[in-house]
């Protein structure tokens, strides 16, 4: 088999539903199959599936394992050549899958991944292909963005042109919109990889619920020696963190997973990341307190601070690289010999 496309999903039964008509509407040519893995879903997603699309590969897991978990187990099952990892959130335009394992086949044979172009819903570029590690000063931004985000108070064209002048060199938001070109990783939204790549690196570490396992995972390829590609001459359409919005837990699990990867890979910032969680979340614990913090309600707020209160835990439990957990990465079983 050329291509196994594996995606999981989580409360997001007609986004799925959406999703799966335009792979199986747009993928021709190409031999391929689709793994689906629903992460204990409560409105459906599994149930319609089932029914709507007999030849997708069903795994139910019975708990919201995360991400890179369920995208494991899909892995785990898959048999094709090439193995297509996407959120559920993501519509192809025209041919991609062929395009991307086309584009596979025809590079250098140390391309262990490739990205392609990602589209915003009204049709924009969303920059996709990113740098791992990056210095203080910009982990401070992105902290600041996180809990504050810029685009509230700046456009976005005078972020591309203005402040794009100085943070090119750092943050791949504002590198030209290139043709083709090598990345440390690309988002994991919708990304190719190469069966071999995968059977030599391992697959996700599963300490990541959400954020950073494919940043990981692009990090311990690179160090294999194969190469990460984003190219834009496939181009799928992401519809914006549709997942993300229904699960608050997602905004502790992002810190969670920065601590992470910093801790194994850039131990000289974890520090500078633990203080700043601590301040930015301070300061929206007291706005919160004084009816400042955008919420609507007594529920919303409660849920907030709550929130605010694991960010804090979590910067006291994780307090220095050496309390963070060992990985956890399971290898790529490989293909039954009748298919190999």
């Amino acid at each position: 088999m050329d291509l196994s496309i594996v995606l999981v999903s989580f409360n997001t039964r007609e986004t799925t539903r959406r999703c799966l008509e335009t792979i199986f509407r747009e993928t021709r040519d190409v031999d391929f199959e689709v793994i689906v893995v629903d992460n204990d879903s409560r409105d459906g997603s599994a149930e319609m599936i089932a029914a709507a699309f007999p030849a997708v590969r069903l795994i139910r897991n019975d708990r919201n394992a995360g991400f890179g978990a369920a995208q494991n187990l899909g892995l785990g099952a898959a048999r094709g050549e090439f193995l297509l990892v996407m959120n559920s959130d993501v519509f192809f335009v025209g041919n991609a899958a062929r395009q991307m394992v086309d584009l596979m086949r025809q590079g250098p044979a140390e391309v262990g991944a490739v990205g392609p172009e990602i589209l915003n819903p009204d049709g924009t570029w969303a920059p996709s292909a990113r740098r791992a590690v990056q210095p203080g000063p910009i982990l401070v931004l992105k902290g600041i963005n996180r809990h504050f985000p810029f685009r509230v108070s700046l456009p976005e064209d005078v972020m591309r042109r203005r402040a794009g002048v100085l943070l090119f060199r750092w943050h791949d938001n504002y590198q030209p919109r290139e043709t083709t070109r090598e990345a440390d990783w690309v988002d994991g939204m919708c990304v190719l990889f190469r069966r071999a790549a995968l059977e030599e690196s391992g697959l996700f570490d599963e300490r990541y619920f959400f954020d950073y396992e494919i940043v990981d995972l692009s990090v311990r390829l690179r160090r294999r020696g194969w190469r990460i590609v984003f190219d834009r001459r496939a181009s799928v359409v992401h519809e914006v963190h549709s997942s993300r919005s229904r699960n608050p837990r997602i905004l502790v699990e992002t810190h969670r997973s920065e601590l992470l990867f910093y801790a194994d890979y850039a131990p000289q910032n974890y520090r500078l990341l633990i203080r700043t969680f601590r301040v930015l979340v301070g300061i929206k614990k007291v706005l919160l307190n004084l009816g400042l913090g955008g919420v609507k309600g007594s529920r919303q707020a409660a849920e907030r601070r709550m929130i605010y209160d694991r960010i804090l835990a979590l910067s006291r439990e994780m307090s220095s690289p050496a309390t963070v957990p060992k990985p956890k990465i399971p290898s790529l079983p490989p293909l039954p010999k009748e298919i190999a």
